[in-house]
């Protein structure tokens, strides 16, 4: 993807993936998944939200997108909705407060947004001192690309081109969303005043391929407990916010 394109925006994952919990649980392996105030930023169709407001008092859910969050308020479970609310907006201006949020998650989101600078500063603006900022972001380590491609004027899942995350120039050129290594990560949170709590890796989850969740699965579920899940498909960042000093 080039620098001065606007990323696509993608697609939702599906309600009750096991990817959602897969996420959620790189999350908690480095920080309790609860709290008061949680934002989750771009909510989508609502797959991680709904997970959230489980663990959260309330959570303000915020997506670029009119049809995802229609889709989401349709299919909001009733018992979530006293604690969920909905806005349409962007992570680079956002409408709240500033010191207003316990944590905020931005899960395969950082990737698609046009400012990852200014989307990282209002995170930090809105979150209170000592709040945490959980991220996922598609790693590179990872052989297949997930999002979408532009080649040769047609456009086609990137997963067609085993190897494209590793070959950094035609990535750049064909990939419609960005990816990160750990360290690629540490670098756009960090410099924006965030303290690291953990770095950690997902491994595919294979929720749309039935084969490959009866068979497969099993068996990546395991490689999660080694270092191979440096290869996984995602890598989960868990930063914080400095709590102010005395």
């Amino acid at each position: 993807m080039r620098a001065n394109e606007r990323p696509e925006v993608g697609q939702p994952i599906d309600l009750g993936a096991s990817g959602v919990y897969k996420r959620l649980a790189a999350f908690e392996r480095h920080w309790d998944l609860s709290g008061g105030a949680l934002l989750d930023l771009g909510c989508g169709n609502g797959a991680y939200t709904v997970e959230l407001a489980k663990r959260y008092n309330h959570v303000d859910a915020v997506d670029p997108t009119a049809e995802h969050l229609e889709l989401f308020r349709r299919s909001m479970p009733e018992k979530s909705r006293e604690k969920i609310t909905l806005h349409e907006g962007v992570g680079e201006s956002l409408p709240f407060p500033d010191d207003h949020f316990d944590a905020v998650t931005c899960i395969e989101v950082l990737e698609h947004v046009s400012d990852v600078g200014a989307t990282v500063r209002e995170v930090l603006r809105v979150l209170r001192p000592g709040g945490v900022f959980l991220v996922t972001v598609p790693n590179r380590g990872f052989p297949f690309e997930t999002h979408m491609v532009h080649v040769a004027g047609k456009r086609f899942p990137g997963r067609r081109l085993p190897g494209l995350p590793w070959v950094p120039p035609l990535h750049r050129k064909w990939a419609q969303a960005r990816i990160y290594t750990a360290r690629t990560l540490r670098r756009e949170v960090l410099s924006e005043g965030f303290i690291e709590i953990g770095i950690d890796f997902v491994m595919p989850p294979f929720d749309r391929w039935k084969n490959g969740r009866r068979y497969i699965k099993p068996v990546v579920d395991r490689l999660e407990q080694t270092r191979v899940r440096r290869l996984g498909v995602s890598v989960a960042g868990i930063f914080q916010k400095p709590r102010l000093s005395h």
